[in-house]
């Protein structure tokens, strides 16, 4: 192999290997870490919460939790996982239930849920969280509260 040949091949590969690495997709290896640091920052933000309302998109429905069931909703929260999808999907979900948690009168701030999923600020991606107090006090008291506000203004037409 002439030296021309050589020095031409020494630069073309590490271009080639690095120009097919930026167009890999990053695995969720990667983003484990940051996913965890943002749950963690956010947990801190919703720690001293004493009050959680859930509400559904559209609707003047809403569940409130107070006391002892606000803190382990707080902590079915700081306990999720993320569900990050893998590269090019994306969860097909729609988060039309909102939980805030407050302290006192100020709003500390809000998940967006969609079945075991939840949103932090609106954002991707999403965590998910096994069954337990956010499912049972916030999420499925909610929807059964809103259909039956829907079957009762069925019944009323």
């Amino acid at each position: 192999m002439s030296d021309k040949r050589r020095s031409t091949a020494l630069f073309v590969i590490p271009f080639v290997i690095v120009i097919w690495l930026l167009f890999l997709p990053v695995p969720r290896i990667v983003f484990k870490p940051y996913d965890s640091a943002r749950l963690t920052l956010f947990a801190l933000r919703i720690s001293d919460a004493d009050r959680v309302v859930g509400t559904m998109a559209h609707s003047s429905v809403s569940v409130t939790v107070t006391g002892e069931d606000a803190q382990k909703v707080v902590k079915q929260v700081t306990w999720a996982s993320s569900a990050r999808p893998p590269f090019g999907t994306d969860w097909a979900c729609s988060y039309y239930v909102t939980a805030t948690f407050f302290k006192g009168t100020n709003a500390l701030t809000d998940i967006q849920m969609c079945g075991s999923l939840f949103l932090l600020h609106h954002s991707a991606p999403p965590y998910r969280y096994d069954s337990g107090a956010l499912k049972d006090l916030v999420y499925t008291p909610l929807m059964d509260a809103f259909r039956q506000a829907e079957m009762k203004k069925w019944e009323g037409q």
